[in-house]
C-alpha cells in the first residue's frame, strides 16, 4: 500500500525489544545454504522479489518458515541504517507474516505491532491534486482495517475480524485505483481489486479456523 513512514529511533529501540523471541539456528543451516548471499542482497532483490527470490524462497517450504523468519531478521539488523521507515515497516510485516504462517501466532503478533508503529501518514502537499488526497485517505483508513483484521484473526477475535471486513468494505474506490493496479501488475503479476487485501481478509474468515496462511475453500467444497 502506498504511504510514507516515519519513525523516531527511540520509540523503535522500545517496540523491538518488546517482540517476543523466536529461537536462532534451529533450522537455519539446514534451510539457508548460503547465508551470506542472503544477506549480501540489496532490498528489492531479498523483500520484494515475488519469483519467488530473496527471503522467499526459504519461506516457500513449510518447514523452513523459522529460517526464513530469522533471515529477515538478521538482513534487517545487518541493513538498518540504509534503509527508510517504509522499508523497515515492510520488513516487521513479512516477518510477521511468516511466523504467523507457521503458527507462531505468539512470536507473529508483536511484530506486527511494530511494523504499524513505522507509520507516519505525511499528508500530501497543499497543492496536491484531489485524487491524490483521496487516495491517501483511502490507502490509510484500509490499511489500518487490514493491519486490524489480520491482528483480530491470530488473536482469535472473530467479531473484531468481522468489524474490520466492513471497514474496508465501506471504503469507496478512489480516484487513480486503477492506474495504481497498472502499476501493482506490473510488479506482481496480476491485479488487486479494491480494497486492498480484501482477498485476505475474505480467506481469514472462510478459513478462521484454520492456521493463517491456509486456503481451506478448496477442502470445504469436497
Amino acid at each position: 500500500m502506498i504511504s510514507i513512514r516515519h519513525y523516531s529511533a527511540l520509540v523503535f529501540a522500545v517496540a523491538s525489544s518488546a517482540c517476543a523471541s523466536v529461537p536462532r539456528g534451529g533450522a537455519s543451516a539446514v534451510c539457508v545454504k548460503d547465508k551470506a548471499a542472503f544477506l549480501s542482497l540489496d532490498y528489492e532483490a531479498f523483500d520484494q522479489d515475488v519469483t519467488p527470490g530473496g527471503w522467499r524462497r526459504v519461506a516457500k517450504s513449510e518447514r523452513c518458515a523459522a529460517a526464513a523468519a530469522e533471515l529477515i531478521a538478521d538482513w534487517r539488523e545487518m541493513h538498518a541504517k540504509t534503509l527508510s521507515a517504509d522499508q523497515m515497516q515492510t520488513l516487521w510485516w513479512h516477518e510477521g507474516q511468516v511466523l504467523a504462517s507457521a503458527g507462531n501466532y505468539e512470536a507473529a503478533i508483536p511484530r506486527f505491532e511494530t511494523s504499524r508503529t513505522l507509520h507516519n501518514d505525511r499528508p500530501p502537499p497543499p497543492d496536491a491534486p484531489a485524487d491524490a488526497v483521496e487516495m491517501w485517505r483511502a490507502n490509510i483508513t484500509v490499511r489500518k482495517a487490514w493491519e486490524d483484521a489480520t491482528l483480530a484473526f491470530l488473536r482469535r477475535d472473530r467479531t473484531g475480524l468481522d468489524a474490520a471486513r466492513a471497514r474496508m468494505l465501506a471504503v469507496p474506490e478512489p480516484a487513480g485505483y486503477s492506474r495504481l493496479q497498472d502499476v501493482i501488475e506490473e510488479k506482481a503479476g496480476t491485479r488487486i481489486a479494491w480494497p486492498l487485501n480484501i482477498e485476505n481478509v475474505e480467506l481469514m474468515l472462510a478459513c478462521f479456523d484454520y492456521r493463517y496462511g491456509v486456503d481451506c475453500r478448496d477442502q470445504k467444497a469436497r
